[in-house]
C-alpha cells in the first residue's frame, strides 16, 4: 500500500543501442533515494522514463501518485528583471502568502522574500524552489543534482532541508540525482546506480558492499559513517 512507483524490466533503446537494461525498483512512500552514476550513464532519460513517458513498450511503470513535482538541476533569470522572491512565489501561487510564509518558515528563510532572485545564493536559491514545490504539495519529489551549484558548506545546509521536509511530510518521496557518495550513504535509504546498460539497487550498505559497484564508482566510494536511520514505520 506505501508504494508510489514500481518500475519492472525497464529497457530503453536508441537507435540501435541499448542504454538502460532490464531495471526494476520501487519507490515508497516516505522514501530517500539517491539515483547516481558517472557522466553519461543515462540518469536524467531514467527520470524522464519513469515520470513522463506514458506508451507501454516491453516494460511496466506503475504510478501510484496524482502530485510529482521536478526540480531542474539549474534556473537562468534575466539578472536586468528585478523579480524578487515573493513576485517569483506570486507566480505561482497567488493568494496564498500565508502558505508561503508558513513553508519559509520551515527553512528560516522569510527574510528571502524581498530579494531578488537573480542575486540568491546557489544555497538560498536551493531554498526558494523546494519551497515553491512543497507548496504545490506532490507525493513524488525529484530534485536533479540539486547541489551541483553550491559549496560544501551550503551542500551539508541542504541536506539538512531534506530531512527537515521528511520530518514535516513524512509521506513524500524523493529522489536526488547525485555524485557525492558520502552524501548519498548518509542521507539515503535506498541507492539506484547506472553505469552504462549495468546497474544495481539496494540500501547504502547493501550498494556498499556489491562488488561490481565497487568494480564501477571505486574512484568515487569515500569512507563513510551511516549515522541516520532511515528505518521506516509505515
Amino acid at each position: 500500500m506505501n508504494k508510489i512507483l514500481t518500475v519492472e524490466k525497464l529497457s530503453v533503446s536508441f537507435w540501435t543501442k541499448q542504454i538502460l537494461n532490464n531495471i526494476s525498483f520501487e519507490i515508497n512512500k516516505g522514501d530517500i533515494v539517491s539515483l547516481i552514476g558517472k557522466n553519461w550513464s543515462w540518469k536524467s532519460t531514467l527520470i524522464k522514463t519513469i515520470t513522463w513517458i506514458e506508451k507501454k513498450y516491453t516494460w511496466k511503470i506503475n504510478k501510484k501518485y496524482s502530485r510529482i513535482w521536478y526540480v531542474p538541476q539549474k534556473l537562468t533569470f534575466d539578472t536586468t528583471i528585478p523579480l524578487t522572491v515573493s513576485e517569483f512565489f506570486e507566480i505561482y501561487h497567488q493568494g496564498h502568502k500565508h502558505d508561503i510564509h508558513k513553508y519559509l518558515d520551515i527553512f528560516k528563510a522569510s527574510d528571502l522574500l524581498e530579494k531578488q532572485i537573480a542575486k540568491l545564493s546557489g544555497g538560498e536559491l536551493q531554498k526558494i524552489l523546494i519551497t515553491n514545490s512543497l507548496l504545490c504539495h506532490p507525493e513524488f519529489l525529484i530534485l536533479d543534482e540539486p547541489t551541483a551549484w553550491i559549496d560544501t558548506i551550503w551542500e551539508e545546509i541542504f541536506y539538512g532541508l531534506i530531512h527537515k521536509v521528511r520530518e514535516k511530510f513524512p509521506d513524500i518521496a524523493i529522489l536526488m540525482v547525485s555524485h557525492n557518495m558520502k552524501m548519498v550513504y548518509a542521507h539515503s535509504n535506498k541507492v539506484i546506480c547506472l553505469h552504462q546498460n549495468c546497474y544495481c539497487t539496494g540500501t547504502p550498505d547493501e550498494i556498499n558492499n556489491n562488488s561490481e559497484f565497487e568494480n564501477i564508482f571505486w574512484d568515487y566510494v569515500i569512507p563513510y559513517k551511516h549515522t541516520h536511520d532511515h528505518k521506516h514505520t509505515h
